[in-house]
């Protein structure tokens, strides 16, 4: 089966999202989707994280993932 692009994105992203929205079993991050940089004002390009995502257990983490399916 040959997948597009954008398939393989949004199944890595579902996989992400699942496997970061609950931390030992209990549900402790806030997960950010498609997440966007900027006000996109000012002839500034909009910039987009593909997951963001927040720990509250390990006081506030942060971690971005940014999906490239074609490579």
């Amino acid at each position: 089966m040959n997948l597009t692009d954008k398939q393989k994105t949004e199944i890595m992203l579902k996989y992400l999202i699942q496997r970061t929205q609950y931390g030992n079993g209990e549900r402790s991050n806030v997960i950010f989707p498609e997440l966007r940089l900027g006000s996109g004002y000012c002839g500034v390009a909009q910039r987009r994280i593909d997951l963001f995502v927040i720990s509250s257990n390990q006081g506030n983490h942060t971690i971005a993932y940014e999906i490239k399916a074609s490579r």
